[in-house]
């Protein structure tokens, strides 16, 4: 007789279930399909989250740029040019000496463009062209010849000037814009008048040159022209004209670590160049 034991009949039994576990190659095939699909996917959602970061750093240099308008026309209301003191910032090129028949009392010994400089603003309005020891105010800024003075205009005329430099319509406040190294710097001082003739001769700083909060904004550059380059509220035998600027200013995104994460950098970094004009008030 011939003994069947269990073992045999589960093996032989129709429909028994066979049941074996994973190969190791098949284990690392499985895990790297599954690391591809991972990394694919953060793949894709990091672009996502980048390409949402670059529009919103766009977009805020944007709205800041355009801010930049604003703060101008905020900076400039209630202000005029202030002629004396781009005088002083930036002189006369082409005042190449003094004219003998001009000579105020402060000149100094020597006739030279240097010395000229160094003689306040509101005097080269007014020469003592007679030798009677008065100023002859109608001159006005006008050579003796009646050609108009070198001497008051501001720079060479049409000159991009590369600081805002304005006076309160009182006359008794200064304030300033500069760039310095890609920083919009502003400058306060207050004018006081110690010899009694109504107008600010001496200044005081009460806020130096002190960069502004621009987070999302360089000023890369600032360029200032004159229109015109000689204060005609002085010059009373030239046109009396309304005085305004013409401004140019460059823009572009800071250089930060956060912004070179995000591609923006070299052709891809943001810029613009704001231009305009502002007319401002004669005091």
């Amino acid at each position: 007789m011939t003994s069947i034991t269990a073992s045999t009949m589960a093996t032989n039994t129709p429909g028994a279930l066979h049941t074996r576990g994973f190969t190791l190659l098949e284990l690392l095939v499985a895990m790297g399909v599954g690391a591809l699909v991972m990394l694919t996917a953060t793949g894709a959602v990091m672009q996502l989250y980048q390409r949402f970061e670059r529009a919103r750093v766009e977009e805020g240099f944007a709205a800041e740029s355009l801010l930049m308008q604003q703060r101008l026309q905020a900076f400039t209301d209630g202000y005029t040019i202030d002629y004396d003191w781009y005088h002083d910032a930036y002189g006369s090129p082409g005042c190449r000496a003094f004219d003998p028949r001009q000579l105020p009392p402060e000149t100094p010994t020597e006739n030279t463009p240097e010395a000229r400089a160094q003689v306040p603003y509101g005097r080269l309005f007014a020469w003592d062209t007679t030798g009677d020891g008065l100023s002859n105010v109608t001159l006005g800024g006008m050579t003796p010849e009646g050609m108009p003075d070198p001497c008051i205009r501001i720079g060479d005329g049409g000159e991009e000037l590369a600081q805002l430099l304005l006076r309160s319509l009182s006359g008794t406040e200064r304030k300033g814009w500069r760039v310095t190294a890609g920083v919009l710097e502003e400058t306060h001082l207050t004018g006081e008048d110690t010899d009694g003739d109504g107008l600010s001769d001496t200044w005081t700083e009460t806020e130096p040159w002190t960069p502004l909060p621009l987070p999302t904004v360089e000023v890369a550059s600032l360029a200032i022209v004159l229109h015109p380059n000689a204060d005609t509220t002085r010059a009373y035998s030239l046109p009396q004209t309304q005085p305004f600027i013409t401004y140019r200013m460059g823009l572009q995104l800071p250089d930060t670590p956060e912004h070179r994460n995000l591609g923006l950098t070299g052709e891809a970094r943001p810029t613009l160049q704001l231009r305009g004009m502002r007319t401002l008030r004669a005091w």
